[in-house]
């Protein structure tokens, strides 16, 4: 894990997680792109992610630096891909692909719900959206990333108990679907933008398990 220390580490995740959470959670801006396009994401990747392939961070930098010129397409691929109104191809939501059907508020996303209500976190769009949609999922690992971080140097207990109930969501959710989620954009999606972030977001959450084992162990 060297050489960064745990205040790099949690700084990174409350960076990535609420980089990802804009990414997917509302249209393309420019401000969005030039961020995800810029050294901070590169700094952060680094520390949270070091064994993500260089080629996939590259790639994914890129497409972010390409998009500012082509909103209006990344625009309609957002569109497309996560709002409508024609079918989802590739739907947002954990329990579509944890049921192993095309459905969502199923068992999967009542237990997200009590994940939530557990650490008093309601999501803005309550209840208009399932709360298992991605978006929401990342919002609220980068609220308890936020917590852990703000917490870290006077509060022992609280961050330990925010990098719990972190760990625990990584593992009976994120890593749960997530890969399965990736793939299934990258076959839709190819060479997009989004393709790129939905690939990385996998090598994120798998290397922020191993991450918080350590923060967890070390806290």
């Amino acid at each position: 894990m060297e050489p960064y220390d745990s205040r790099d580490r949690l700084a990174a995740r409350t960076y990535c997680y609420r980089l990802f959470q804009n990414l997917f959670g509302a249209k393309p801006t420019a401000r969005v792109l030039e961020v995800a396009g810029g050294d901070v994401t590169e700094a952060a990747l680094a520390i949270l992610c070091p064994q993500c392939p260089a080629e996939l961070v590259e790639g994914f930098m890129a497409a972010a630096g390409h998009a500012s010129g082509a909103m209006d397409s990344l625009v309609s691929a957002y569109n497309r891909l996560f709002v409508g109104p024609a079918r989802l191809p590739v739907p947002p939501w954990e329990s579509v692909y944890v049921a192993g059907e095309r459905l969502i508020m199923q068992k999967s996303t009542l237990d997200v719900r009590l994940a939530y209500k557990a650490q008093g976190y309601l999501p803005a769009c309550y209840p208009h959206v399932a709360d298992d949609h991605l978006a929401l999922e990342l919002g609220f690992m980068a609220e308890l990333a936020q917590r852990a971080q703000d917490v870290a140097d006077n509060d022992a207990q609280a961050c330990a108990a925010a990098l719990e109930a972190s760990r625990a969501f990584v593992r009976e959710h994120l890593a749960a679907w997530i890969p399965a989620y990736a793939a299934a954009i990258g076959d839709e999606a190819p060479g997009t933008l989004y393709a790129f972030a939905a690939a990385l977001l996998s090598q994120v959450v798998a290397a922020d398990e191993a991450v918080l084992d350590a923060l967890v162990a070390n806290n």
